[in-house]
C-alpha cells in the first residue's frame, strides 16, 4: 500500500505506527511528497499509470497494489475536484474536515458540532494525541485500544450528515476508518 499525507508528520507517524503493528500482512511505504489534495491526487495518478504501464509490459511486481491520499479540508481549494479526480482513478482518499486530528479526538470523545480547525487540534493537544505538529509517542495505547470506538464515531457523523442533507465530508467528518480497516485486514495489501 502506497500512502500520499499532506501533512508531513502526524498522519505519517500515525499510520507508521499502525502499519508496524501488522507489518506481518501488509507492507505500507509512504511517498515523500506532501502538499495540498490535488497535489496529492495529481502524484497518485502519475502513480497508478505508471504501475499500470508496468503491468501491461509485464516487467513483474509492482511497489503497490493500493494507493491513498489522506488529506484534510483545512482551507485548501479544489478538495471537492481532487476527491473526484482520485474516484475516477480508483485512488482512495481518507478526508477529514476539518483536519485529521479529529479522528484522533474520536478516539475518546464525540464531536457532532462544526468545529474550526484549529479548536479540534487544541482539543487533539489538550487529550495528549498531539505534540505540536507530531504525535504524542504516550498515547499511542489509547489510540490502538480505542480506534473501534473512533470508527463507530466517525459512522456517526456520516449518518448524522445523511439525516440532516448535509453533504458528504461536513464539518466533522473523517474516513480514515477505511484505511485503518485495510491495514488490520487479513490478507496481504
Amino acid at each position: 500500500m502506497r500512502l500520499l499525507t499532506e501533512g508531513r508528520r502526524t498522519e505519517v507517524e500515525y499510520f507508521a505506527k499502525l502499519a508496524a503493528l501488522y507489518r506481518d500482512r501488509v507492507t505500507v511505504d509512504f511517498e515523500p511528497l506532501h502538499g495540498t489534495p490535488m497535489t496529492l491526487v495529481d502524484r497518485a495518478v502519475t502513480l497508478v499509470e505508471q504501475r499500470q504501464r508496468t503491468m501491461r509490459r509485464g516487467r513483474g511486481d509492482t511497489p503497490f497494489d493500493e494507493i491513498w491520499c489522506i488529506f484534510d479540508r483545512d482551507e485548501h481549494p479544489f478538495v471537492e475536484a481532487a476527491i473526484a479526480l482520485a474516484e475516477l482513478h480508483e485512488i482512495g482518499v481518507a478526508f477529514s474536515n476539518p483536519c485529521f486530528e479529529l479522528w484522533l479526538v474520536l478516539h475518546v470523545t464525540d464531536l457532532r458540532r462544526h468545529t474550526e480547525r484549529h479548536a479540534v487540534q487544541a482539543m487533539s493537544t489538550a487529550l495528549g494525541f498531539t505534540i505540536g505538529k507530531g504525535l504524542a509517542r504516550e498515547t499511542w495505547p489509547t489510540l490502538e485500544s480505542r480506534w473501534e470506538m473512533a470508527e463507530a464515531r466517525s459512522l456517526a457523523l456520516d449518518a448524522m450528515h445523511e439525516g440532516n442533507d448535509s453533504p458528504v465530508g461536513s464539518n466533522p467528518s473523517t474516513s480514515v476508518a477505511l484505511v485503518v480497516r485495510i491495514l488490520q485486514r487479513d490478507s496481504p495489501s
